[in-house]
């Protein structure tokens, strides 16, 4: 048998070693984790790597529903809108008492290792909290701030995922079909051939898997090979329909109300530093734990006078300047705000003018393109300079396509009414 101080000696240096244990038995555990991690995504590399991928075809609503549904960047903007409206919702909580369960052991070093009953103690406490009005006025003022930015900001994105969707699925159609309105006219089967030849390589295959690629990122479908049913795209044409958007009155609404944020933000601000001005009541109790281990009997308060208020009334005088200057800064910003708003509107006065010619300026060229691909089409020389000239037509018709749908894509993103 050992004495008993040696014994006593060994659980006090047990004890600091185990302490002293639980740090590298932590890190290790974490280098371990790590090793199972990579071992893991190595497998899953390898095996992604001899997949054989499935196909998968969407028309345009399915597509469109599933990136509503599965888009990682809409996925977290919602999350976030979420998140946002919970604390709006739970302001109120912040009224509720916070328990908190204290735990005491006394005991000498070196008898640590003999720990009994008698040397442990517990309390429960509850106390009460009163914020600052003025403060939570504020908070509530900037929560519905929050909420409602957080709800154009999604709708905006939103709108965003699916003009880019839809320009894939305008690109997938061009990459399907590069000869586009040349198949449907009457053409000279040599002539078609010739065409078809020169189109149909490399670029466009790997065009095709390119935008597979997108589509997978985007509807969250790994390890699928999508197939895009261009036939089931609608038609965004505003060539009929743009004399007739004002921009203030029917169209551009949502960026009206983005940009009232900005203001209402600055004039927060400004607010803000005025409720600092204002004289800060402060009110505290004091209130006996809940439940006491070393208290006789009743285990909870059981009179109301065990509960002491106390309160004050303060406002301090700030003799620095800093106070003022943070006011005049708050009122500058509100300032700034509202003049670069001003200047932000007449440049997208001027975006809106020089959009309306260009678009008007595309559709007149597009007309003269067709017309003298018509005339390369029914062929006036050789073959092959038919071909060389039928292509070069292609081509630019097919740039300017898609200059007229970025347009379109543009005045789309904005016309409210188009996504009600």
């Amino acid at each position: 048998m050992l004495p008993a101080t040696v014994t006593s000696q060994i659980r006090i240096l047990a004890t600091i070693v185990g302490c002293l244990g639980v740090g590298s038995c932590s890190s290790a555990g974490l280098f371990r984790d790590l090793e199972r991690e990579q071992t893991r995504i190595a497998g899953e590399a390898g095996r992604i790597a001899r997949l054989s991928r499935g196909e998968t075809r969407l028309t345009w609503n399915q597509a469109c529903g599933r990136l509503l549904r599965e888009d990682f960047s809409l996925r977290q903007a919602e999350d976030r809108l979420a998140d946002l409206k919970r604390q709006r919702k739970d302001q109120w909580k912040e009224w509720l008492p916070r328990p908190s369960l204290y735990v005491n052991l006394q005991n000498s070093l070196k008898n640590l290792g003999d720990v009994s009953g008698n040397q442990l103690s517990s309390a429960i406490y509850a106390p009460l909290v009163v914020p600052n009005p003025w403060t939570q006025a504020a908070k509530a003022y900037q929560y519905a701030l929050q909420e409602v930015q957080a709800t154009d900001s999604l709708e905006l994105t939103r709108r965003r995922q699916v003009i880019f969707l839809y320009r894939s699925f305008a690109e997938w159609g061009r990459a399907e079909s590069p000869l586009g309105r040349v198949e449907a006219m009457s053409v000279d089967a040599q002539l078609q051939a010739a065409l078809r030849s020169r189109e149909n390589d490399v670029l466009q295959v790997e065009r095709m898997q390119m935008l597979q690629g997108q589509m997978s990122r985007m509807l969250n479908l790994p390890e699928t090979n999508v197939v895009l049913q261009t036939e089931t795209l609608p038609a965004i044409d505003y060539e009929r329909r743009l004399g007739g958007l004002i921009p203030g009155k029917n169209y551009g609404q949502l960026a009206t109300r983005l940009s009232s944020y900005d203001i209402q933000a600055a004039l927060l601000r400004r607010k803000g530093i005025d409720v600092m001005q204002w004289p800060s009541p402060n009110l505290n109790a004091s209130v006996p734990p809940v439940y006491d281990s070393h208290r006789q009997g009743s285990q909870i308060i059981d009179s109301g006078e065990q509960i002491s208020l106390f309160g004050s009334w303060s406002k301090s005088f700030d003799l620095t300047g800093r106070e003022a200057l943070s006011i005049k800064s708050a009122d500058d910003n509100v300032v700034y705000v509202r003049e670069l708003l001003r200047v932000k509107l007449d440049g997208e006065g001027r975006s809106w003018d020089r959009l309306k010619a260009r678009y008007a300026m595309l559709i007149e060229k597009r007309g003269l393109m067709r017309e003298r691909l018509a005339a390369a089409l029914r062929g006036s020389g050789s073959v092959d300079e038919d071909v060389e000239s039928a292509r070069g037509l292609i081509m630019d018709l097919e740039n300017l396509e898609r200059a007229k749908q970025a347009l379109d894509m543009e005045v789309w993103l904005w016309d409210d009414n188009a996504w009600k």
